[in-house]
């Protein structure tokens, strides 16, 4: 009993349900015939230009006359369903009367045929690129001028309703007085097709440059990042939208900012801030003196109609903004044309942001937001930075630790041997020096060169680059200068010499390593997080080879100690002095050394490599 319930019921579903698949799958159902929108469980049409046209072979018909018209995609696109009528274009005739005939062709049927074959539609859904159809015009005049209107289909889930073709005027009637309704639909052109994005990418606006301005990073692949504007003529508010790729859930913010020239420094800045705690988003208003950034007195001044949201990976915010700025100094008014930026990074749980954790873009013009022009955003040149990290890299992590090394451990393995007048490890470490000297005050000009202002950043870990690399310049002039007025070996002064020479040049090289790890950390040098690790991995190699060279000092000392004790008999005549002997532990020492020296060409490469990356 209950089997035959079971398939009782199943036959019942089956039944139940092929007016439904008849509808999507065989064709478009009578119920879309006056609004020509299809029954998809309530879905509605996209509002993107259409990717398909709707192109009739005829400008111009008579009655009884044949017009082929072509169901065309653009750009890759595929239609599965279509249904298409002919209807009046004139604003004084009834909007939704159908009129003419469409003839029937493969996979094709007739639907809406309260008179013969007002309308025609799929009869399955195979994916069509093209189509030609016929439509047959009325046999007796004056029927007036038409439009096609086509619904197409791409998936079950995907429409575009009524896409309208340009008007066909039938010869000897009136002037046409157009419709509003009868518009000829904006379609994709394939010489210019939207991007497809890829990975996590978004599509661009499909209004920029038609009904929007847009400020945005949108290429080949889609966009990370786009600002999107309605000027709105004579309207005294503007309408922004910010949407950036994300992939934190934290709390974080986008930011766009104006400013009458393409550097950072007496900026007009807009946030839009999302709080993670309760997936809130919210907008203020800030200004950018030099590179610090501050909110302003008044942070809510010109905004309003704030929305937004953080959804698969992109973060969206819009806001109306009053064009004036409420006269607020802080808040440029948006009639004269400025740079744009773009920026984003973290923020607080109050809705406070921090530093930027990318290098802002800007625009490559000024940007006019009354016009409906879209802008490419520019990314900041990085030749010059790269220029700075690359020869600061050179001056500490290769010629300063070749130079201190050779300094404090070979003085003993090559006493009595001289190049060019010199004794070999002091040429060896006055040309290690001499180097680090020279890359470090050239890459000082360059960021400076580059930068075109003193750090206003306040003192913190995260900003501290700036200011020890001052320091470090500073010490790393004053050494060599120290070096040129030295005292003679054996006078009184020095061992002071000695002392301060050794001091000034340490403290110079740890923080010039400390300066160039941080550096690999800031926002700005765009630098993989991975890089940090491969200072600090040379950081703990250079700690064992000085503890390497230490041991070996240690044991040659004792060895030296214990020699020297077993030649010095009581009694004995003091023998005259000799030449000082090459030390006994010196070949370990070169051994290490040369170690030492491929090691740190090998560091110098790798960080060199994650700069110019």
């Amino acid at each position: 009993m209950n089997s035959r319930m079971n398939r009782l019921l199943n036959l019942i579903l089956c039944l139940v349900s092929l007016p439904a698949i008849n509808a999507y799958s065989s064709g478009a159902g009578p119920g879309a015939c006056s609004e020509l929108k299809p029954a998809h469980d309530n879905l509605d049409t996209q509002t993107s230009i259409s990717p398909f046209a709707v192109i009739p072979s005829k400008t111009n018909y008579t009655a009884s006359d044949k017009i082929t018209v072509t169901l065309q995609a653009r750009c890759g696109y595929k239609f599965k369903g279509f249904l298409i009528q002919a209807r009046r274009a004139d604003n004084s005739t009834v909007r939704t009367e159908v009129v003419g005939t469409f003839d029937t062709q493969t996979n094709t049927k007739q639907l809406c045929t309260g008179t013969n074959s007002d309308a025609l539609t799929h009869a399955n859904a195979a994916e069509k690129t093209s189509l030609d159809l016929t439509w047959n015009a009325p046999s007796t005049p004056g029927t007036g001028h038409i439009v096609f209107k086509v619904t197409f289909v791409e998936v079950k889930s995907k429409f575009w309703q009524a896409v309208t073709s340009k008007v066909v005027e039938e010869t000897g009637q009136p002037a046409l007085d157009l419709a509003t309704d009868s518009t000829e639909s904006p379609v994709l052109d394939n010489s210019n097709c939207p991007v497809v994005p890829t990975g996590n990418k978004f599509v661009q606006n499909s209004e920029c440059g038609i009904t929007r301005g847009c400020y945005s990073d949108c290429g080949a692949d889609g966009c990370s990042f786009e600002v999107s504007w309605n000027f709105n003529g004579n309207n005294p508010n503007a309408n922004f939208t910010l949407k950036a790729l994300t992939t934190a859930t934290t709390s974080q913010y986008i930011a766009i900012g104006f400013s009458a020239d393409s550097k950072m420094g007496t900026d007009s800045v807009t946030e839009c801030v999302y709080a993670a705690a309760d997936s809130s988003v919210d907008v203020f208003n800030s200004f950018n003196i030099g590179r610090s950034n501050s909110r302003n007195t008044n942070p809510k001044a010109a905004i309003t109609s704030i929305s937004g949201k953080l959804e698969n990976n992109v973060l969206e915010c819009s806001f109306t903004r009053q064009k004036d700025g409420e006269n607020d100094a802080n808040v440029f008014a948006l009639s004269t044309p400025y740079y744009m930026f773009f920026a984003s990074g973290v923020a607080t749980p109050a809705k406070a942001i921090a530093q930027h954790t990318t290098t802002p873009l800007v625009s490559s013009a000024v940007i006019d937001l009354s016009k409906n022009e879209i802008h490419s955003a520019t990314p900041t040149t990085r030749s010059l930075l790269q220029a700075h990290g690359s020869l600061m890299t050179i001056a500490w992590v290769a010629a300063a630790s070749i130079g201190l090394i050779i300094a404090r451990y070979f003085k003993q393995v090559w006493p009595n041997s001289s190049f060019l007048g010199q004794k070999i490890w002091f040429q060896i470490h006055r040309t290690c020096m001499i180097v680090a000297l020279v890359a470090t005050c050239i890459a000082f000009i360059i960021i400076f060169a580059d930068v075109q202002d003193w750090t206003t950043s306040p003192v913190t870990v995260q900003n501290a680059h700036p200011y020890l690399g001052v320091i470090v310049t500073f010490l790393c002039i004053v050494n060599p200068i120290m070096a040129i007025f030295r005292p003679h070996p054996g006078t009184d002064n020095r061992v002071y010499f000695n002392w301060a020479h050794w001091a000034v040049g340490t403290s110079a090289y740890v923080l010039g390593l400390i300066t160039v790890t941080i550096g690999t950390r800031m926002s700005r040098a765009q630098i993989a997080d991975s890089a940090v690790w491969v200072m600090v991995g040379f950081i703990v190699w250079q700690m064992l080879v000085i503890l390497c060279f230490e041991l070996i000092q240690l044991l040659a000392s004792k060895e030296r100690n214990v020699t020297s004790y077993e030649l010095q008999q009581k009694g004995a005549p003091q023998q005259a002095p000799q030449e000082q002997p090459k030390a006994e532990s010196g070949t370990l020492k070169i051994a290490l050394f040369l170690l030492h020296v491929v090691v740190v060409v090998a560091f110098t490469i790798a960080v060199i490599v994650f700069i110019a990356m």
